[in-house]
């Protein structure tokens, strides 16, 4: 298996102070940014590591041995055209399975009456991030 070009990991940085760890091509410590809320603290650490290595990066989470760890691949890139889809939507439906969730809607055009149907993937990692914050409220 090869191994990640990059790793995030969060724990000790210099005296005992809690942070972040960016390992790979480029290497960078940072404390802490949100302290007080997990999910936020981690977005903000991605969005630091992406910045620093200069393109977006596709960050998939491990606990090892007790330490969290997010290793990265680039984002591939995909020629995928803007669709605009007119309409209201009146019906959504969320269908799981092994690989996450996918949302499905179908939107009407008023004007023709045409049907269209989106649906936008969700892997199993989103599908927890979506589970810890809807708890919260």
């Amino acid at each position: 298996m090869q191994s990640p070009r990059y790793t995030l990991t969060r724990g000790s940085i210099g005296v005992g102070a809690p942070g972040w760890e960016l390992a790979g091509d480029a290497v960078a410590s940072h404390r802490v940014f949100r302290a007080d809320d997990f999910d936020r603290d981690v977005e903000a650490a991605a969005d630091w590591a992406d910045g620093l290595i200069g393109a977006r990066q596709d960050w998939h989470h491990r606990l090892v041995d007790g330490v969290h760890r997010w290793e990265a691949s680039a984002l591939p890139h995909y020629d995928v055209p803007d669709v605009h889809t007119y309409g209201d939507a009146y019906k959504m439906s969320v269908q799981t399975d092994s690989r996450g969730a996918v949302l499905v809607a179908y939107t009407r055009d008023a004007a023709s009456g045409a049907v269209t149907r989106s649906a936008i993937r969700i892997d199993p990692a989103g599908v927890a991030y979506l589970q810890r914050r809807f708890a919260a409220h």
